[in-house]
């Protein structure tokens, strides 16, 4: 890496400029350019993001540190071909702020994410193939690293089965390997949920647990959703958190072929029977004991009617494949007579 001394005082100034909504035109303006003339240069880029990302670490300072990931975003996300040893120096350094922080506000949090997740849709597995292992570690060292390793899993298995031309282009066989590599991971990602679901106390990280589910229910193999054993666990969490009720719409939503139907759905009907959907909102709306229903509670509800339509739309789905089966057995029965 070059070596460029970035001017932290110059670049901190800039940085609480540029986030005062008190601040003149004129003033604007001049930070708009300070910040246009620096994206110039990447590896001066480089450098000032990686010196505000210290000044921010050393400080506890949310609003360098937003600025420092915000300066690497845009150098991994216009000068990824350009980057040599840089990639891996500053790829350690992202792992070291997720398991250090600090990781107290949501938008630090979540621009983390955001450069991370250009890493592994780049160089996972093939040139980081350790990289579940080191974050499912760092997840143990906190709620607020776990919440964060939680993000990472749900976007990453929304990027990879995203549909949408607009989104970032990975191309196919990349698409192909992330999938292959996030399939042979699973039991790892079950495993830490499963954890989270069993074992927490903590609101934040159950609803970001169930939130992260969904998104897998909603692509993974049928037969493996039901071995996990979590829509049970889900199941038990229904009074309590709106995300559960959300998950088992997911799972009751899904769109699966004649053969899943025939083989495995009765079983998520089962599921979804055992779950006494009516009985929950009963207790709950009583124990609320509130005569106008509004705010989370009307949330929660809507959840619950959801889920009581998708219980009844299974229900017939199951009857009338059954009916299909057998009106086919018995038109070939006749046909043998």
């Amino acid at each position: 890496m070059a070596a460029v001394t970035p001017d932290v005082e110059v670049l901190s100034k800039n940085v609480y400029a540029s986030l005062d909504p008190f601040l003149s035109n004129g003033d604007r303006i001049a930070v708009y350019q300070y910040w246009t003339k620096l994206k110039e240069h990447y590896l001066e880029t480089l450098q000032s993001g990686l010196a505000l990302l210290d000044a921010g670490i050393s400080k506890a300072d949310a609003l360098l540190l937003f600025g420092g990931l915000h300066l690497l975003e845009h150098v991994v996300m216009n000068y990824w071909k350009l980057l040599g040893v840089e990639k891996l120096q500053l790829r350690i350094k992202l792992l070291l702020l997720l398991q250090e922080g600090p990781l107290n506000d949501l938008p630090v949090r979540s621009a983390l994410v955001r450069i991370l997740m250009v890493f592994i849709k780049k160089q996972w597995p093939d040139r980081w193939p350790s990289m579940m292992e080191e974050v499912k570690s760092i997840s143990q060292q906190g709620e607020l690293q776990l919440l964060t390793v939680l993000n990472i899993f749900s976007t990453l298995y929304q990027d990879v089965n995203s549909t949408d031309v607009q989104d970032e282009k990975i191309p196919k066989f990349k698409k192909k390997a992330l999938s292959i590599a996030l399939k042979d991971n699973v039991d790892m990602i079950w495993a830490t949920l499963h954890d989270v679901l069993t074992s927490s106390s903590s609101s934040f990280l159950l609803s970001a647990a169930m939130e992260t589910l969904s998104c897998y229910w909603l692509h993974m193999p049928l037969s493996s959703i039901l071995q996990s054993g979590l829509p049970q666990i889900i199941i038990g969490h229904l009074a309590t958190q709106n995300k559960a009720v959300e998950a088992l719409v997911v799972l009751a939503n899904r769109k699966d072929d004649i053969n899943t139907y025939r083989n495995k759905r009765y079983q998520v009907l089962t599921l979804l029977i055992s779950a006494d959907v009516l009985t929950v909102v009963s207790r709950v709306v009583s124990q609320t004991g509130q005569t106008v229903v509004q705010g989370e509670l009307l949330n929660f509800l809507k959840c619950c009617c959801d889920l009581i339509g998708c219980i009844v739309t299974e229900q017939l789905a199951v009857l009338w494949v059954c009916l299909i089966y057998t009106v086919k057995a018995l038109i070939q029965a006749e046909c043998l007579i």
